[in-house]
């Protein structure tokens, strides 16, 4: 049945199955039971915390509420086992929008662009000045164009320090089988050693050692290439950094007036490894046996 949940400023209800739902991982559709009490135009969410726990997310978006009727709602399983949703599990929320709504026909509804003003006003693509004052904009679209090839999304080298890795006295070479794969797993593995391939990241490999590559499925639905170096890093010497305090990084800018953020284009794959550490981290698919030019995941 449907439950309330008071919201300050407006009222929201719940989203339930309307019988236990066995998802797999895939995207399915789910009718919510009768119960609604509101009648009109809402809007769906979905639920943080489940999304975050187990990998489902709803689909949001405007419904059409019909007091005692039920809805539809799409949900997606992003996890990599099935989950049964049972009829007491909150999935999402809707709630009421009274604001102004217009029906189009699909063939009448035109290509946007969706590019937003503050792109477009941007000194580049990507980059949202629309918070910086208007007396600030010269002296900040100096420095973003004098840079302008940083935001080309090549890769780029830091020069200054190299990834070294020391073993522990008897450390002896692992050399592991790559791990059972799927035809179409096989072939996302094939495409991702390839881009990595043509990138710079990686070389092909005829050393001792070798850890076994994996493909890890990531919250978006996508999949990610990850290298289990769980052996190799039992035999390592382990590296000690201090690790800055937070109050101390918050101390330090006390006095700023501007702040900004950057996020690095593969920032693991922008250190390089010493060439006389690259065998260790060699890794096996079932494209080959391959060795990496860059810092790797998981070491």
């Amino acid at each position: 049945m449907w439950s309330s949940l008071m919201v300050p400023g407006y009222l929201s209800e719940e989203t339930v199955p309307a019988r236990g739902t066995r998802s797999r991982p895939s995207a399915r559709y789910v009718r919510a039971p009768k119960g609604v009490r509101l009648t009109g135009h809402g809007f769906v969410t979905g639920r943080p915390l489940l999304y975050h726990n187990h990998g489902i997310q709803v689909a949001q978006g405007p419904a059409i509420m019909v007091a005692g009727e039920p809805i539809t709602v799409q949900v997606m399983h992003l996890g990599a086992s099935p989950l049964r949703l049972t009829t007491d599990m909150t999935v999402g929320f809707i709630d009421p929008y009274e604001g102004p709504t217009y029906e189009v026909p699909r063939d009448k509804i035109p290509e946007c662009d969706e590019t937003s003003k503050e792109e477009k006003d941007s000194p580049l693509p990507g980059v949202d000045v629309s918070s910086v004052p208007e007396e600030w904009s010269g002296d900040l679209r100096a420095p973003l164009q004098k840079h302008t090839p940083l935001w080309g999304g090549n890769l780029g080298l830091i020069r200054g320090v190299e990834l070294r890795m020391r073993l522990k006295p008897g450390a002896v070479p692992v050399r592991q089988h790559p791990y059972k794969a799927v035809p179409l797993a096989r072939e996302r593995e094939k495409a991702e050693v390839e881009r990595m391939r043509s990138m710079g990241v990686i070389e092909p490999s005829t050393g001792e050692w070798a850890s076994p590559g994996v493909m890890v499925p990531k919250p978006d639905g996508s999949v990610g290439f990850c290298i289990d170096y769980r052996k190799l890093n039992l035999m390592k010497v382990k590296d000690a950094y201090p690790i800055p305090r937070m109050y101390e990084c918050i101390d330090s800018i006390e006095d700023a007036r501007a702040f900004s953020t950057l996020d690095c284009n593969a920032g693991y794959w922008q250190i390089p490894v010493a060439e006389e550490d690259k065998d260790l981290t060699a890794f096996t698919c079932h494209s080959g046996a391959w060795q990496c030019v860059r810092l790797p995941f998981g070491l």
